[in-house]
């Protein structure tokens, strides 16, 4: 599954009479249409309310120009029934995002921007026409006072998104879906019993699609050619607040027993582990991620140190 992020900065006023207007309507429900109906994500910014069209806000244009069926419908797709951000994740308020010298801080482009730089498998859709009739659309991230530009792959005409759409892994429908997949990663697999773990937890895709990022990552830092390399990654996914961690002395000590696993026929502790918020699962390893190394995935399920 991967993420799809409209573009609210493409509203602009750009509409010339009720009919153009119209028409851009038409193709965001044909744009969601195409992302939610291949089980894709379609994130929307709370912005898109506010912006300009028709001389008035995105919200009073929908009002003066549709009628009652079709106000219902657009509100549906743009109210809390939506995949609105920003969310929980969003980066801070002191990070700053630029695309053509503005600031697009506060835009479905700052969080796409974001999120690709963390974790790469993101994509814009822009209304047709508008300003950002381009790809790739560059955006300038400075996070903590460091900056990075980062190029979002920007869809804005329908047969491109489909034939996109079209190239993406399918969406992880099962955990047995979610072990095959990840076991398709290089230099990382799944301990058998792994699936009998999940077997009592209810089927989630938000959450086994979170779980194959994290694997997704162990497998880029196992496949690094240098050691520079993998000190890039190993800080961007295991220091401070990031993805994977290990568990504290007390932990340890405390949950000995839980974090110990089976590995090639032997015990072992095995206290390095990978976070997903939702429902607060966790993915041990048999190791902690090493240059150079192969890794395996001993546990995915609940978070185990739980008091």
């Amino acid at each position: 599954m991967s993420e799809f992020f409209f573009n609210d900065l493409s509203i602009h006023n750009q509409f010339a009479d009720k009919k153009a207007f119209l028409a851009a309507l038409e193709m965001f429900k044909n744009v969601r249409t195409a992302v939610t109906g291949a089980n894709h994500i379609f994130y929307v910014h709370r912005n898109i309310l506010l912006r300009d069209a028709c001389g008035v806000s995105f919200r009073k244009a929908v009002l003066m120009h549709c009628n009652v069926n079709q106000i219902k419908q657009v509100m549906s797709w743009v109210d809390k029934s939506a995949n609105f951000l920003p969310d929980e994740e969003t980066f801070l308020p002191s990070d700053r995002f630029e695309c053509d010298g503005v600031d697009v801080s506060s835009s479905a482009i700052a969080e796409c921007a974001y999120r690709c730089l963390i974790e790469g498998d993101v994509l814009l859709t822009s209304l047709n026409p508008s300003e950002y009739n381009k790809s790739p659309i560059k955006v300038i991230v400075n996070c903590s006072g460091d900056a990075e530009c980062v190029e979002l792959e920007n869809l804005y005409k329908l047969p491109n998104l489909d034939k996109r759409i079209s190239e993406i892994k399918a969406p992880i429908a099962t955990w047995e879906v979610l072990i095959e997949q990840i076991n398709a990663l290089p230099s990382v697999d799944v301990s058998s019993n792994v699936i009998d773990q999940l077997a009592a937890e209810p089927f989630a895709r938000n959450i086994a699609e979170e779980c194959y990022r994290r694997a997704r990552a162990l497998s880029e830092m196992a496949q690094c050619k240098t050691i520079e390399a993998f000190n890039v990654l190993y800080v961007k996914y295991c220091t401070g607040d990031s993805w994977f961690s290990d568990s504290s002395d007390t932990e340890k000590k405390d949950f000995k027993s839980k974090l110990t696993f089976t590995v090639n026929g032997s015990k072992k502790l095995c206290p390095f582990h990978g976070k997903v918020k939702i429902r607060q699962f966790r993915i041990h390893t048999d190791k902690v991620a090493s240059f150079g190394n192969d890794i395996t995935i001993v546990y995915i399920g609940p978070k185990l140190t739980k008091v």
